[in-house]
């Protein structure tokens, strides 16, 4: 396809957490890294952050930041990101939401451009989204040291929120999105650049009931 035709294929935006999927990613990407007894039992360990977050009384990027040094802090930077790999290929896909995914799948059919906008980790979102058919990726990032080490914070912004819009705008020219697709609180801007905004919620039946199909 040349380049004057992809120019006017309009852009799609999905959040994966909850929206693609039916719940949470990083938990079980820690499951699969860490194997489940040192995951459960450093989970246990977050438990008062994840509170702290519940109540308001602690952000997303900081609770991220403090699950993340207590879980992949030290660890080697290439081992993270084949595991991040090695999860995209086999934890993925059981998680996805069958409803949404055959939305994503009626884009990918018409041409739309992709692009997965997500707070979850890169290392295993990007190497996902791209093998599944979306164009770009746009995720949190792990910080590394200068041993190549992943440190447990985060490198640049947490993506959520309003650095999903600020994202979308400074990294792929994005001005206004054809559809896109959010769940969350963390979804809300970007979900305002769309003309076709979609909260997967309950009261569509969690992607169930959706009318408004691509193309229709």
């Amino acid at each position: 396809m040349n380049d004057a035709v992809s120019q006017v294929r309009p852009w799609v935006a999905f959040d994966l957490d909850g929206t693609l999927t039916r719940q949470e990613t990083l938990a079980h990407f820690l499951y699969y890294s860490l194997g489940p007894w040192r995951a459960s039992r450093l989970l246990l360990r977050s438990l008062p952050d994840l509170l702290a977050y519940g109540l308001g009384r602690q952000s997303n990027a900081q609770t991220k930041e403090r699950v993340l040094r207590r879980c992949l802090g030290g660890q080697d930077y290439a081992l993270v990101e084949e595991q991040g790999r090695r999860f995209a290929q086999q934890g993925l896909s059981p998680l996805l939401l069958a409803p949404v995914w055959q939305r994503f799948l009626a884009h990918r059919q018409r041409g739309d451009r992709l692009v997965l906008v997500t707070a979850t980790l890169g290392v295993y979102a990007r190497p996902w989204a791209l093998a599944v058919g979306f164009e770009a990726v746009i995720a949190t990032e792990l910080e590394r040291d200068t041993n190549d080490r992943v440190t447990g914070r985060l490198l640049g912004p947490n993506c959520f929120g309003p650095e999903k819009a600020r994202r979308l705008q400074t990294e792929l020219q994005i001005a206004s999105l054809d559809y896109a697709y959010g769940n969350s609180r963390g979804d809300r801007e970007m979900l305002a650049l769309a003309r076709h905004p979609v909260c997967i919620c309950k009261a569509n039946g969690y992607g169930r009931d959706l009318s408004d199909w691509p193309g229709a």
